[in-house]
């Protein structure tokens, strides 16, 4: 009886040593992601964000009339560093909400600014696919501002 006894506690301490390593793997796991995440869009803010952020929307007009221009190459160089950093987020590489509290409304805003520049690449090539990443977390982001607008009318 005591072999058995013995057998019992050392399997309930083997389960609940799995179980305890599994609880801090996948919490390291998600601080990881997060903590990735506050990297990645830290190096964009630094090497994009902050220089779109800076151009009006009216030069972006002007920008997006001439295909050709060094702006206009600049600029969709810039925005592919965010559609490939939309793409962790859209994948799960990065943390949503994380992006969400650090920047939401600001990709939004940016989308807005820079949708004459989207809408031109996108029509002088239709058999590429461009900043559809961009724009699927720029639909998620509306969407959670929406729902929250819509919660916050509705209370008062």
């Amino acid at each position: 009886m005591t072999n058995l006894a013995i057998s019992i506690c050392s399997a309930v301490v083997a389960i609940a040593s799995f179980v305890f390593t599994f609880c801090v793997h996948k919490q390291t796991k998600k601080r990881n992601k997060k903590k990735d995440t506050l990297d990645a869009f830290s190096l964009l803010q630094e090497q994009v964000l902050d220089e779109l952020y800076n151009i009006k929307k009216s030069n972006v007009n002007v920008i997006a009339e001439d295909i050709h221009s060094k702006e206009f190459k600049h600029i969709s160089t810039m925005m592919a560093r965010i559609e490939h950093f939309a793409v962790g987020v859209n994948t799960n590489i990065y943390d949503f909400n994380i992006v969400k509290r650090l920047a939401g409304r600001h990709f939004c805003g940016l989308f807005d600014k820079l949708k004459p520049i989207i809408d031109i690449k996108r029509n002088s090539n239709t058999t590429e696919k461009h900043y559809d990443d961009f724009e699927l977390l720029y639909n998620q982001l509306k969407k959670v501002y929406k729902t929250k607008y819509q919660k916050s009318v509705k209370s008062k």
